[in-house]
């Protein structure tokens, strides 16, 4: 019995961890950015709770990064709540043309909040001009953020270039929501042992 109740609080864990990798450029069509070091990125919402597990940065050809990139999410009002750097070469972890990197877990509520990465002049390219691009529920793509003038290193991307639409698809990140079907796992395995601890006395 306890096994059975063990797996079923295992499985239920493991759905309520599974990572969603929040954005699918599409066409992987890169651009080569080479003018003025920028931040490019692009602004969202989200319609539920969400929790951020990880930042990254795309990798045209899957074969490393020529320079590290910092990353950052803010909210709207251009609050950093959190950054990582993803390392050059192949170091961080590929996944869907992406290289990530963990971050100490962040909690975001429904809102708008925008994510941008650093380029400098004439190294990694990203994906612009996408047309096929697609999120995952529940974030939903706004616009384009970029820096219009020339940066030494991350800052908040506070403007849009409407030419470039619909977005720069460079950083991008993953997160975990609850589903409703781990969460009835989890009830209803803490149920039964709460049930079989009370047919035993509670807890000694």
């Amino acid at each position: 019995m306890l096994k059975n109740l063990g797996l079923l609080l295992a499985l239920g864990s493991a759905l309520l961890r599974a990572d969603i990798i929040a954005l699918d450029p599409g066409s992987r069509d890169p651009n080569l950015i080479s003018f003025d070091p920028h931040v490019l990125g692009w602004e969202f919402t989200i319609s539920q709770t969400i929790t951020v597990t990880q930042l990254g940065v795309f990798d045209a050809d899957g074969d490393g990064l020529m320079a590290s990139h910092a990353v950052g999410l803010w909210s709207s009002t251009g609050n950093l709540l959190t950054s990582s750097t993803i390392p050059a070469g192949t170091v961080a972890g590929l996944m869907d043309g992406f290289r990530y990197e963990s971050i100490a877990s962040i909690v975001l509520n429904p809102g708008t909040y925008v994510i941008g990465a650093f380029y400098d002049q004439g190294n990694d390219e990203l994906v612009a001009f996408a047309s096929n691009f697609a999120t995952a529920s529940p974030v939903t793509f706004v616009k384009n953020r970029t820096t219009s003038t020339q940066i030494s290193g991350l800052v908040f991307p506070p403007d849009t270039f409407r030419v470039q639409d619909p977005g720069y698809f460079g950083p991008n990140f993953q997160f975990t929501t609850p589903e409703p079907s781990a969460l009835l796992l989890c009830g209803a395995g803490l149920l039964a042992l709460a049930n079989l601890l009370r047919g035993r006395g509670g807890v000694r």
